[in-house]
């Protein structure tokens, strides 16, 4: 299981470069990921 951080979560979130974007999709396609609460509350 790949652990996803803050970058990724947010590339994925807010699409503001579509390379970028697409990498962090192809980041967590490979299967389940885990985010922690301190990605979450990063987030946020």
């Amino acid at each position: 299981m790949a652990a996803v951080d803050t970058n990724i979560l947010v590339r994925l979130l807010v699409v503001d470069d579509r390379a970028q974007f697409e990498a962090a999709q192809a980041a967590i396609s490979f299967g389940p990921v885990w985010i922690a609460k301190t990605v979450l509350l990063e987030t946020a």
